[in-house]
């Protein structure tokens, strides 16, 4: 992540060990909301143009912080949505008789 943000190590030390006053802290976590909203309707495209192609692919299942949400209470409800699907998707295949 931080050669990503083009930090050398000895930036990234800084970073760690300096004392931050409480309103620098609150820029800091202001900024990084602010570009985790951005990036999420940005992604909200992708993800439409995502979903819209499974149905293409039965069986097929997308999960995991890279797709919706990175924190793990939104990690714990997709997992659990799709472990829903899959046992839909299990039921239904094996319900149904096989193709003559």
């Amino acid at each position: 992540m931080f050669k990503e943000m083009g930090l050398s190590l000895g930036e990234i030390r800084e970073l760690l060990t300096r004392r931050w006053t409480t309103a620098e802290l609150r820029e800091v976590f202001r900024e990084r909301r602010s570009a985790l909203l951005r990036r999420m309707q940005e992604d909200s495209g992708r993800l439409a143009w995502i979903d819209a192609r499974l149905p293409r692919h039965p069986g097929l299942f997308l999960a995991g912080n890279a797709y919706r949400g990175v924190a793990l209470n939104d990690c714990t409800e997709q997992g659990e949505l799709l472990a829903q699907e899959v046992h839909r998707f299990i039921v239904n295949s094996f319900s149904s008789p096989p193709p003559a």
